[in-house]
């Protein structure tokens, strides 16, 4: 018998990825990446609400905390300065010292305002990046409209009345 002897095919060096193995690799890596970004600015966005609501939720018990000592919640001056101003000159001045349980930690984040008519107050940036708005309505300031931004819900302005809110 005779064998014609095939020679075995030889090995290739077979060390590097193809093309086609490295563009799988960076499409599952750049879909990776997407989803964390879009999952990360969901719950940015949740927490910039949470933490809104939770600074607005803080001012309506310091202004609760007001109306009781005082019979009216404080005008916007009063919670800045921490000083409860006299019916002759409010704020300018001041009568007392506000009752710490009314005082208000950190004024910068709050947009203050009146109006006769309760129109809805914006805040956001062009309020120097104010994520709360505090807005009397009556000249009795007996009647209060908190404001805060859910950021979660297209930036919607929420509102939270006090005593009825106008």
């Amino acid at each position: 018998m005779n064998f014609i002897s095939t020679p075995k095919p030889t090995r290739k060096n077979t060390r590097g990825f193809t093309i086609v193995e490295l563009l799988i690799v960076v499409v599952v890596i750049g879909i990776l990446a997407a989803i964390v970004t879009v999952a990360y600015t969901g719950i940015q966005g949740r927490a910039h609400t949470s933490a809104g609501k939770s600074l607005a939720s803080e001012i309506a018990k310091k202004a609760e905390a007001f109306r009781v000592f005082y019979d009216r919640y404080p005008r916007t001056c009063e919670l800045q300065t921490d000083r409860y101003g006299s019916s002759g000159s409010p704020c300018s001045a001041g009568s007392s010292d506000v009752p710490d349980e009314a005082r208000l930690n950190n004024s910068s984040l709050v947009v203050f305002s009146s109006s006769a008519t309760g129109a809805d107050y914006t805040v956001g940036a062009s309020n120097n990046n104010a994520t709360i708005g505090y807005y009397y309505c009556n000249a009795g300031i007996t009647v209060v409209n908190l404001y805060y931004i859910d950021y979660s819900n297209g930036n919607a302005v929420v509102k939270v009345p006090l005593n009825g809110g106008c």
